[in-house]
């Protein structure tokens, strides 16, 4: 059948839940208020979909690899992305079809600046490499070892959504 379709929020639906984030995010450090504005362009898109594609190195506990992101603009002039990486991981490289775009890192986000400025309803794919060594903020967000053994071995498990996945 057809795939179930969700509302798209209004504005006022987006700001008191980004508001709501916000105070749940602020029980480790006070935010910015750069990062308050990057963190309300987060309101701006709708993702539709991320293809991760990881390889995990058990001997240096790092890891390597890329994600793609392809969504829709929620309002006319959309052109900065905002997704969240640990400030500890390095990006490589962040891509719109075959053009290299520009970034900064403030904090644990990564602040896109796409090719042109997308109307209400474009999409775009952006692609980002990264690599490094997952700095986990606890509770077991990231493990190296194999299940029940406590032993270094090749298998890496992660929870933690969403504190955790950033790493």
């Amino acid at each position: 059948g057809e795939p179930e379709s969700f509302p798209v929020p209004t504005l006022d639906e987006r700001d008191q839940f980004r508001k709501s984030h916000l105070r749940l995010s602020g029980m480790k450090e006070p935010l910015t208020s750069q990062e308050v504005a990057i963190a309300a362009a987060q309101d701006d898109v709708d993702i539709q979909h991320y293809l991760v594609d990881l390889e995990f190195i058990p001997t240096t506990r790092g890891v390597t690899g890329s994600v793609t992101v392809t969504g829709t603009s929620l309002v006319n002039g959309f052109q900065h992305l905002v997704l969240d990486l640990m400030a500890n991981m390095n990006v490589t490289i962040v891509r719109q079809d075959a053009t290299n775009l520009t970034f900064t890192r403030p904090g644990d986000l990564i602040d896109i600046t796409l090719d042109q400025p997308l109307n209400a309803g474009q999409t775009f794919a952006v692609q980002v490499d990264y690599n490094g060594i997952p700095d986990p903020p606890g509770f077991g967000s990231i493990d190296w070892t194999k299940f029940g053994s406590g032993r270094p071995g090749s298998m890496v498990s992660t929870l933690s959504e969403p504190d955790g996945a950033k790493t």
